[in-house]
């Protein structure tokens, strides 16, 4: 799409919500380039519970996540058009610093390797029973947020013939870098299965590094396999693997047609340059796990082995019961309970009958929400460090929460 159409939007809307105009000038200026990608942009954390969206924004990034569940539906592709969208809805993720990552990238994406997604690599792309209104099969995805940090969490099970495949999935955000979690991977589809932690447009002016022992240069029209780097780093946004894994690096020209995914389109055909990131968890894996963290705003091989060194976030579990990662800076623990359990980290315990998501500060507030809305009670006692070993149990209202069955609440134990 044409950045001047977004534009023209922005000015009908300044005229529409004068209330709002001063927000949409902002828009209209970094679409002109009048302004940089950072203007006017301040923190911010929200989660859509009503659409399983989450969207997560810094000055000098935005990222954002689409889930789908039993209550939302997963992309359309009716009329002859997004033809190639099925796992758009599974966790896609959307990694931007400047805002043109993805520009007109769609006709040459390889869509089974749609960034954050967790799928096989089928061929064809699978097409949902239904074009329009076609629920998703997971009833467990949501999110936590604080209105700055967050936790996001999604149950993602899809039993569509020939895809058959699960995974746990949760994404922790913070100030500088966004922490990315999959765990209980399994399949049963006849492709391997991948998790794509990228797939945008390749800098040109930038090299792809990665360290895996030393720093490398990734070639031109290659693709490069290493057993657990440290690091990749492209375009100014680097990757971490602190749990290692398979890696697989891309920089190649890809190429295909608009009218491939929309029959309105031409049929010329189109090539780009793309880089391409991802996990390889092999044929029909059971059990399979990832960890990698995105960092925007890394320029240099220096400046992300000098953030690696003195990383201020750490993975404390990531099992198919939970998935928990601390913020040593923040004082601040982002926690997801896919069933009723407790967790223990030296002097911290807290237990949840329901599973949730929590954000949890070391000073006793948390911030709790229902993935499933289920709209049950959920009771959390939580010990902490600076409690002398006192234990304080909090109950947390869901009941009859109707259409903010998803929406955080927030609450602070009494010791």
């Amino acid at each position: 799409t044409d950045k001047s159409h977004t534009a023209l939007f922005a000015r009908r809307m300044a005229q529409l919500d004068t209330v709002h105009a001063a927000e949409y000038e902002a828009i209209i200026a970094r679409l002109d380039g009048k302004e940089n990608a950072a203007h006017a942009l301040v923190p911010k954390h929200t989660h859509y519970y009503r659409a399983d969206y989450t969207l997560h924004v810094r000055p000098h990034y935005t990222f954002d996540v689409r889930m789908v569940s039993t209550r939302t539906a997963r992309c359309e592709y009716g009329n002859g058009e997004n033809l190639k969208t099925y796992f758009m809805s599974d966790g896609c993720t959307n990694i931007t610093t400047t805002g043109d990552e993805y520009f007109n990238i769609f006709p040459v994406w390889n869509w089974t390797r749609i960034p954050g997604t967790t799928a096989p690599q089928l061929s064809p792309i699978p097409m949902a029973p239904n074009d329009w209104q076609m629920p998703g099969t997971s009833t467990f995805a949501g999110g936590v947020s604080d209105s700055l940090y967050g936790v996001s969490a999604y149950a993602y099970s899809d039993t569509l013939t020939g895809v058959h495949t699960a995974a746990r999935k949760a994404w922790f955000f913070f100030d500088n870098e966004v922490v990315c979690l999959g765990t209980d991977i399994r399949s049963t589809a006849s492709a391997e299965v991948n998790t794509t932690v990228n797939q945008c447009l390749l800098a040109q002016d930038k090299p792809v590094l990665v360290r895996s022992g030393k720093a490398v240069t990734v070639q031109k029209a290659s693709t490069a396999h290493y057993r657990s780097p440290q690091w990749v780093l492209h375009n100014d946004v680097a990757y971490l693997f602190p749990d290692g894994g398979q890696i697989s690096v891309s920089k190649q020209t890809q190429s295909g047609t608009w009218y491939d995914i929309n029959h309105t389109a031409p049929k010329d055909t189109v090539h780009q340059d793309v880089f391409t990131l991802n996990f390889d968890h092999g044929m029909q894996p059971s059990g399979a796990t990832y960890a990698y963290i995105v960092v925007p705003g890394k320029h240099t091989a220096d400046e992300v082995e000098e953030y690696r060194k003195h990383c201020p976030v750490s993975i404390v579990s990531n099992t198919p019961e939970m998935q928990v990662v601390r913020n040593k800076e923040l004082k601040l623990w982002g926690m997801v309970f896919y069933t009723a359990g407790t967790f223990k980290h030296k002097e911290l315990q807290i237990t949840v009958d329901h599973p949730c998501t929590l954000l949890v500060k070391e000073d006793g507030s948390f911030h709790i929400a229902d993935p499933g809305q289920t709209q049950e009670d959920i009771q959390v006692s939580l010990r902490l460090p600076a409690s002398s070993k006192k234990t304080a149990t909090v109950h947390c209202c869901f009941k009859n929460s109707g259409i903010q069955a998803g929406a955080t609440k927030a609450y602070r134990a009494k010791f």
